[in-house]
Formats: structure tokens, sequence, C-alpha cells
């Protein structure tokens, strides 16, 4: 590992340190976090289709464009992992604990991914003179954090991976700019 890579898995571990210990620490937030984590794919999953079911309306291209682009997200994502290969923090840091999906790899967070590109997608499906539609992006990108952020609190994902996962999601989600 070059000194840069240790500095800043060093500032990542802190950071993941401060997150983690406090949501351990604190029954209701631990909890909390727990239950986003689990909801926020059952959530974005419906955003998503309900979104489809409007852009369906306006032909089958852009239906595609709707239908591809998120799965060449995922995509890009499992070949990160697959290259990467970075372990998740659990398994890293607390070797002996028993916690679910430490054998898979955790740069970058598929969760965190997902949420942005869905938030987008469905940013973009609205139609924008619809009431409430700032309302609707605004909870839409206060979910995606809240699922980031979740991913952190319960030792599932370094900040960076949760933060490279939203950069990675905003990247295919401003593809959706472009071809629809």
């Amino acid at each position: 590992m070059t000194d840069m890579a240790a500095r800043i898995q060093n500032i990542d571990t802190n950071i993941f340190k401060i997150i983690y210990n406090a949501a351990q620490a604190r029954a209701a937030l631990r909890k909390a976090a727990k239950f986003i984590t689990k909801i926020s794919r059952l959530f974005f999953n419906l955003a998503y289709v309900a979104a489809g079911v409007h852009i369906a309306q306006y032909g089958y291209a852009r239906l595609a464009v709707y239908i591809i682009i998120p799965l060449a997200l995922m995509a890009a994502a499992f070949a990160l992992r697959q290259t990467i290969r970075r372990p998740r923090p659990l398994a890293l840091l607390y070797p002996d604990m028993p916690a679910p999906a430490k054998r898979s790899y955790s740069f970058p967070s598929n969760h965190a991914a997902a949420s942005a590109v869905i938030t987008a997608a469905c940013a973009y499906a609205a139609p924008s003179d619809m009431p409430h539609y700032a309302l609707l992006v605004a909870l839409l990108g206060v979910a995606a954090l809240a699922a980031g952020l979740s991913r952190v609190c319960v030792g599932l994902h370094w900040p960076s991976d949760v933060l490279a996962g939203w950069a990675l999601g905003c990247a295919f989600g401003a593809v959706f700019l472009i071809f629809l």
C-alpha cells in the first residue's frame, strides 16, 4: 500500500469508527440504521418501478434506456468490486465478530450507487410541473443519504465506499439527462 493509500485508509477507518461506534452505542440509532438498510432497497425499487410506468408512456426506446442505465451501473459496480476486492470494515477491523456479508467486497456501495441513480431517474421521470415535485426529489435525496449512511452504521461499508457509490450513481444518473 502506498503512503497516500495508507493515509486515506487511516482517515476512512477513523471516520468509520466514529460513525459505527456512535450507532452501536445508541440502541435507537442502531435499530434505525438496520431498518433503513433493509427497507431502502424496497423503497428505491418501488420508486423506480413507479417512475418506469410513467416513462413507458413515452415509448419503448425511452423505457429501454431507463432500464439499461441502472443495469449498466450494477454491472460496473460489480466489476469494480471484483477488481478492487476491498474487505468490508467488520471483516477487517473485527475479524472475530460474526457479521452478514463479511465474505463479499465493499467497494463501491451498491446501495449508495443504486439510490443515487434511482433518485436521478425518478427526478427525471417525474413531470417537473407535478405538485410537490421539489418535495419528491428532496425526499428521494434524503432517503439516498440515509441509505448510504445506514450502510456505515451497520458496519458493512467504509465511508469512502458510500461516497464512491453515490458518485458512480450520480455519474450514471447524468446519463439520464443525456439519453432521455
